[in-house]
C-alpha cells in the first residue's frame, strides 16, 4: 500500500510540499531590511476573523515537525516563545530562554551554510536583540506562528533554506537503513513527521502509519520508526498521497468508524467512490453503464486499481483491508455485484440499487453499529468479486428478528448474500422480486407469515400489535410450532374478511392457497441460510402484494374516473 501511495504521489496527481514543510497558518509577519531591522514597529496579522481558513492566519508552506515534549525549533516560522523568546503566561522561563536559543542557532546555522543575504538579515535580528524594538499589542497571541519577510521575500520559500531545513531536521543524524518503500540505503529519521489527518477515531493533530513506542511491537532490535524502516522522501510522499485520497471526496467514501479510499495507478473517467454509493444518480448511472458495456474500450481495463479500508486508534492508522485489481476485473465484478443486489421495492416500478453504505447500514440498529470488517467484506464483494461471509448473514438475519422487520437494504443485502458466486446470473435476477415458482420451504414460510399479518391486519384495523410483533423470532427460526397456531386464527380473519371486505378477500386468499399449496409441512427449524430465504420471502410478499393492491386501485380509479357518451346522455 505504502509504495502504491507514493507512486501516486509521484505520478502528477497532487502537488507535493517540499519535505518537511507543510501548509499552516501564518500570523504574524515582521518586514525586516537586510540590515536586520524592522521597517514597521508592529508585526503584520494576517488573521481574519470573519474567514474559517484564516481566522488563525494566512496558510503557507512552511517548515514542519512532529514535536513532543523535546525542544525542536521549526526554522523561520515558529511561535513567539521559539521565535522572540516572548514566554506564555504558564511557560517557564527557563525553557522558553532556551527554546529561543535552539531557534537562534539553527537560524544562525542556516544563514551560514547557505549564503543568503535574507537569513543573514534574520540572524542579525534575532542577535542584536531588535526583537525588544517591536510594539506588540494586548490583543498579540505568542502561541501563533510567525515567519519574516526581508526585502518583500519570504527566506522560507527559498530553495535553499528549504534543503538545508530538510538536512537539518532529520538526514545528517538519521540511521542508515534499506529504505524498505525504495529499497535505498539512506538516513531513516526515528520518527516519520508527516502524520495523515481525516481518518475517523484518530488524534486532530493526525495519526502515523508506522510506529512503534513500546517492546511489544520492536523487533530485531529495532524501536520507533525503525520497525519499517523509511527514509524520508518515501515517508513525505505516501502521507500526502494519502491526505490528498482521505480529504478528496473523489477519492474516498466516510463512515463513522473508518474510510474508504479507493484510487487507480492512471486517471479514468469514472467515479469509483461515488459509482459504490450512489448508483441511482443520473451522472453515475450513466458512468455504471459506460463501465458494464465497456463503451471507454479496453485501453483503460489493465489500469491498476487500489482500494484501502482504514480506522484509527488514537495517535496510529490502522489497516482493515487492503486491495488491488484492474479496471478490467473490477468493470466485471461490479457488474455481478449490482444485479446480486437488485430488489424490487413497494410501489416502484423498476428496482434500484443500492450504495455501500445502505448496505452497510443493514448490519447494524444504527449506522454507529457498524464495523469497518462489515465494509471492508462488502468492498471485497463489489471489487474483487469475494463471497460474502456466512458472519455477515447472520449479522443481518439478527437485526430483523431484533426489530422485528425486513427493510429494504437488509432484503438487498439477504440477496447479495446469498446469490453471491452463484453459478449463473439467473439465479440473481430470479430473485429480484416475489418468485412463485420457488418451492423453497422457508422461502414459502416467509411468504405465508407475511400473507398472515396481512390478514390479520386488514381484518383488525387499527390494530398496534400483530403477528409480526409477537411471532416473527420464532417464526423465522423454528416455523412448526408457530404456524399452526397461526393458521388456525387465520380462519376467523378470512371469514369477517369475506364478510365484510369483499375485495380485500378476494385478493389475499388466491396467494394464501397457493403459498399453501407448497408446504405439505412445516420445518422444525430453519439454518442460517434458510433465515435468511425466510426474510427474503417475507419481503418479496410484500412487496408484491402492496404493489398488486395499488394496481388494482388505480384501475379502480380510472374506471370510475371514465364515463361513457351514453352515461353522459
Amino acid at each position: 500500500m505504502l509504495q502504491r501511495l507514493k507512486e501516486f504521489a509521484e505520478g502528477g496527481h497532487i502537488d507535493l510540499p517540499p519535505p518537511l514543510y507543510s501548509r499552516r497558518p501564518v500570523r504574524y509577519i515582521i518586514d525586516l531590511d537586510f540590515d536586520g531591522r524592522p521597517l514597521a514597529p508592529v508585526p503584520l496579522d494576517t488573521s481574519e476573523p470573519r474567514s474559517r481558513r484564516a481566522r488563525r492566519g494566512t496558510p503557507r508552506l512552511v517548515p514542519s515537525l512532529s514535536r513532543s515534549k523535546g525542544i525542536r525549533p521549526l526554522l523561520l516560522a515558529d511561535n513567539a516563545e521559539y521565535t522572540l523568546g516572548l514566554a506564555r503566561e504558564d511557560s517557564r522561563p527557563d525553557r522558553v530562554a532556551a527554546m529561543h536559543t535552539e531557534y537562534t542557532d539553527i537560524v544562525e546555522r542556516c544563514a551560514a551554510q547557505t549564503g543568503l543575504v535574507s537569513v543573514k538579515a534574520v540572524s542579525r535580528f534575532l542577535d542584536c536583540g531588535e526583537a525588544r524594538t517591536l510594539a506588540l499589542g494586548n490583543d498579540f497571541n505568542p502561541a501563533e506562528t510567525i515567519t519574516f519577510r526581508v526585502g518583500g521575500t519570504f527566506p522560507v520559500d527559498t530553495e535553499e533554506v528549504r534543503s538545508f531545513w530538510a538536512n537539518e531536521s532529520q538526514g545528517h543524524r538519521a540511521r542508515k537503513l534499506q529504505c524498505h518503500i525504495c529499497a535505498e540505503v539512506k538516513p531513516v529519521p526515528d520518527r516519520l513527521q508527516k502524520k495523515v489527518k481525516g481518518i475517523p477515531g484518530g488524534l486532530l493533530v493526525g495519526t502515523s502509519l508506522i510506529s512503534a513506542n513500546a517492546p511489544s511491537f520492536e523487533s530485531y532490535g529495532l524501536k520507533k520508526s525503525h520497525v519499517a524502516p523509511t527514509c524520508a522522501d518515501c515517508g513525505e510522499k505516501f502521507a500526502e498521497a494519502l491526505d490528498h485520497l482521505l480529504s478528496d471526496e473523489k477519492y474516498h467514501l466516510a463512515f463513522p468508524s473508518g474510510k474508504v479510499v479507493l484510487w487507480t495507478a492512471e486517471p479514468t473517467p469514472f467515479d469509483w467512490a461515488r459509482i459504490l454509493d450512489s448508483p441511482n444518480d443520473e451522472g453515475i448511472a450513466a458512468q455504471i453503464h459506460d463501465l458494464e458495456s465497456g463503451c471507454e474500450g479496453a485501453a483503460i481495463d489493465a489500469v491498476p486499481l487500489y482500494g484501502a479500508v482504514l480506522s484509527a486508534n488514537g495517535g496510529r492508522a490502522v489497516l482493515r483491508d487492503w486491495m488491488e485489481s484492474t479496471v478490467g476485473e473490477v468493470r466485471e465484478n461490479l457488474g455481478t455485484w449490482f444485479r446480486s443486489q437488485a430488489i424490487a421495492a413497494p410501489l416502484e416500478d423498476e428496482p434500484r440499487l443500492l450504495g455501500i453504505h445502505a448496505l452497510t447500514g443493514a448490519t447494524g440498529r444504527t449506522p454507529n453499529d457498524t464495523s469497518m470488517l462489515v465494509t471492508a467484506s462488502l468492498l471485497r464483494s463489489a471489487l474483487l468479486g469475494d463471497h460474502l461471509p456466512h458472519a455477515l448473514l447472520y449479522h443481518v438475519v439478527r437485526v430483523n428478528r431484533s426489530e422485528r422487520r425486513v427493510t429494504r437494504p437488509r432484503a438487498a443485502l439477504i440477496k447479495l448474500a446469498l446469490t453471491t458466486g452463484a453459478s449463473t446470473p439467473l439465479q440473481a435476477r430470479s430473485m429480484t422480486s416475489l418468485d412463485p415458482f420457488n418451492r423453497n420451504r422457508a422461502y414459502l414460510c416467509g411468504r405465508l407469515f407475511y400473507l398472515l399479518e396481512h390478514t390479520q391486519r386488514s381484518a383488525i384495523r387499527g390494530t398496534r400489535s400483530t403477528i409480526m410483533d409477537r411471532h416473527f423470532g420464532m417464526a423465522s427460526s423454528a416455523p412448526a410450532p408457530v404456524f399452526r397456531r397461526l393458521l388456525s386464527t387465520a380462519g376467523p380473519h378470512l371469514l369477517k374478511l369475506k364478510r365484510q371486505r369483499g375485495a380485500a378477500y378476494r385478493t389475499i386468499e388466491p396467494h394464501l392457497a397457493s403459498t399453501l399449496e407448497g408446504l405439505e409441512e412445516f420445518p422444525i427449524s430453519l439454518t442460517l441460510r434458510e433465515q435468511g430465504l425466510f426474510a427474503l420471502g417475507y419481503y418479496h410478499q410484500r412487496a408484491s402484494l402492496i404493489n398488486e393492491i395499488e394496481r388494482r386501485s388505480r384501475a379502480s380509479e380510472k374506471s370510475v374516473a371514465t364515463v361513457s357518451p351514453l352515461a353522459a346522455d
